[in-house]
């Protein structure tokens, strides 16, 4: 089932109302490859091809994110149309899987709307203890403020080579989806919402620069 949410839009002066479909809450959490579904077992969910793919090259294709947000979004009445330019894959299923964060969170924003929750953060050059502890900070008031609400989340980061950033879903109060590390751990500072980290091989940060949350019902 999908949920029928408002967006408003301006035409020749005037607020227009627009009906967009959302996902329901019940449907994306019941559909979504959460944590307990481990990348080994999640590439064969969506072809025999994705699998071998990532068996030939992992590096290439060890992010699972945006597949596994596809994955859910497919099953929940937001059907996937194909990705532009090649970052879309077609699963035995037939359906559409996007593999990349920034495409596919721009299809949601063209969809859904702008998110009903946005946080930024200014970029850090390195490391400083204070810089850090201000971040936290600040993040905790946005935290405040979505505790409980639940909905899709996607968080932009720089720094990175191999990703822009990471899809999961929020469910009021934990990340259902970040993989290896403390991404979903609030007393370290490699938890998304205030993501730092040094990456020593780049001499560079890696960083959670923005959060977009589309709340679901």
């Amino acid at each position: 089932m999908t949920e029928a949410a408002t967006i408003r839009a301006r035409a020749q002066g005037q607020s227009i109302g627009i009906r967009a479909n959302r996902p329901s809450w019940a449907d994306m959490k019941k559909h979504y490859p959460a944590e307990s579904v481990k990348s080994a077992d999640f590439y064969p969910m969506v072809s025999k091809a994705y699998q071998k793919a990532f068996q030939t090259s992992p590096e290439t294709w060890s992010n699972t994110c945006a597949t596994r947000m596809s994955y859910a979004l497919n099953r929940s009445g937001l059907k996937l149309p194909v990705a532009p330019n090649g970052g879309s894959i077609v699963g035995d299923d037939k359906y559409n899987y996007w593999i990349r964060v920034a495409q596919l969170s721009k299809k949601l924003s063209d969809h859904l709307g702008k998110p009903d929750f946005l946080l930024k953060h200014d970029p850090v050059e390195r490391f400083r203890k204070d810089l850090a502890d201000k971040r936290v900070e600040t993040t905790r008031t946005f935290l405040s403020t979505i505790a409980d609400k639940k909905g899709i989340v996607v968080f932009e980061v720089t720094g990175w080579q191999d990703a822009t950033g990471h899809f999961t879903l929020w469910d009021g109060k934990d990340l259902l989806y970040v993989g290896e590390g403390e991404h979903n751990v609030q007393t370290s500072y490699e938890y998304y919402f205030w993501f730092l980290r040094t990456m020593i091989t780049d001499k560079v940060m890696a960083q959670t620069t923005k959060v977009s949350l589309w709340e679901l019902k």
